[in-house]
């Protein structure tokens, strides 16, 4: 009867290990850049966002990324960095207007990568 019993409790087990049906999507990224570019930039990220991503590609090891951009600038407390080329009018009190198109040369991008790679 013993014999009979455990037969039983051993066929409802292997009954219940059978896996149910999954659900398939497609994977996240492991970062998401999201990046505020300037008002007169391309479309996409523009010249400053693509050399942010270009630079914090390889500080990123195996993670995927995505990067997309936002049609305003929104500030994440914790999770944003200011960088201000010296002599920006438009973070400084400077008057150089040409130091406001220095932010896809160094060092900005690596600075800025350099934040979101510490994060990550």
């Amino acid at each position: 009867m013993f014999a009979r019993l455990a037969m039983t409790v051993l066929a409802g087990a292997a009954v219940l290990s059978v896996a149910a049906p999954t659900a398939a999507a497609d994977p996240c990224p492991d970062v998401e850049l999201l990046f505020a570019r300037g008002t007169a930039e391309p479309p996409g990220m523009g010249r400053v966002g693509d050399a942010l991503a270009d630079t914090l590609r390889p500080l990123l090891g195996g993670r995927s990324r995505f990067g997309s951009a936002l049609s305003s600038t929104s500030r994440f407390a914790g999770r944003a960095i200011d960088v201000c080329s010296q002599g920006d009018p438009i973070c400084s009190a400077g008057r150089d207007r040409s130091a406001f198109s220095n932010y896809e040369l160094p060092p900005y991008p690596g600075q800025a990568a350099g934040f979101i790679a510490g994060r990550v």
